[in-house]
């Protein structure tokens, strides 16, 4: 019964409530969560953590799999980084007027609702609104270009370089 009452009392969040409302399509909301991850590994990974220094024995392929994992995150962690880097130019306002690129990852980062996010940043919903689409198409553009930039060729060279 408290597992009941629980779910009853959760809150779906913000991103997905967009995409519930149909002001956000599952390709967009996919890149939010995108966004959201690389930005929370980011952060993780600048905190104080262990290592295990175990001598690894298996010597099993899954390493070519761990490999392709791992560029998989540092093809999403240079596009967030270019992303990041031209997230001023999608919040300039009209008349001079700036909004700060904390707004965008308020929206993506910290799964705020939007209304919240406008209040917080003294712009209008619909402006909001249109930073955090705005921001989804940019980072799209940033991950295609990431993805073509690191492709096959350059990963097998990589790959041979580290054996």
């Amino acid at each position: 019964m408290q597992t009941h009452a629980h779910v009853a009392r959760s809150r779906t969040g913000a991103l997905a409530r967009l995409f519930q409302s149909g002001a956000l399509s599952a390709d967009e909301l996919g890149i939010a969560l995108e966004i959201a991850a690389v930005h929370e590994r980011i952060g993780r990974d600048a905190t104080i953590q262990t290592a295990s220094f175990e001598t690894r024995v298996d010597k099993s392929r899954a390493s070519d799999a761990l490999f392709l994992e791992r560029l998989g995150w540092v093809r999403r962690e240079m596009a967030y980084s270019r992303w990041r880097a031209r997230l001023p130019e999608i919040c300039a306002g009209r008349g001079g007027t700036r909004i700060a690129p904390a707004a965008v990852l308020d929206l993506i980062a910290h799964d705020m609702g939007v209304t919240v996010v406008a209040r917080r940043h003294r712009i209008h919903v619909r402006r909001a609104r249109k930073l955090l689409c705005d921001a989804l198409a940019l980072w799209r553009g940033e991950f295609g270009t990431v993805c073509r930039e690191v492709d096959d060729e350059a990963l097998t060279i990589a790959h041979i370089g580290l054996h």
